[in-house]
């Protein structure tokens, strides 16, 4: 008690308000991983824990192609996605979001620029993306066991 678990940049509102949680904070957790490795800047900042938890339940993140033009909009939306603030909104699953991520991967959504077709190029390889999403994963799982155990 009066301790928090976790860093708090990374946590979902309903995490962040003491409720029930469910594989829908994994998913905000990695979209505000994604979002700071696209942008280079977390999408909740503040100077101390107390603003941070308040820009989590009160404020949107700027948009990475505001910070980041090279970002498509179709991998700012699955980002904006994970981000939604209402968990009834957010990919419920991980397959959802690894099906979005395939299907900008196969070129399957609106043409880019030039730009946004380098920058697919860099992130979207199944060489990188997919561990990295595994990896993510398996991070979740421990903490999560860590968690449960630490609570009990």
């Amino acid at each position: 008690a009066g301790s928090t678990l976790g860093t708090v940049a990374y946590m979902s509102p309903e995490q962040v308000r003491g409720e029930d949680v469910d594989a829908r904070t994994d998913i905000w957790s990695l979209g505000a991983v994604f979002y700071e490795m696209l942008s280079a800047k977390s999408p909740f900042a503040g100077d101390y824990e107390a603003a941070v938890i308040y820009s989590i339940l009160n404020e949107h993140p700027a948009a990475i192609n505001s910070l980041r033009p090279e970002v498509s909009p179709e991998i700012e939306a699955i980002i904006s996605k994970c981000l939604e603030k209402e968990p009834t909104v957010r990919y419920h699953e991980i397959a959802q979001v690894i099906s979005d991520l395939t299907i900008y991967k196969s070129g399957k959504t609106k043409a880019g620029s030039a730009s946004t077709q380098s920058f697919r190029e860099k992130i979207a390889r199944p060489l990188f993306i997919l561990p990295f999403i595994f990896f993510l994963l398996i991070v979740g799982y421990f903490l999560r066991v860590f968690i449960i155990t630490v609570e009990r």
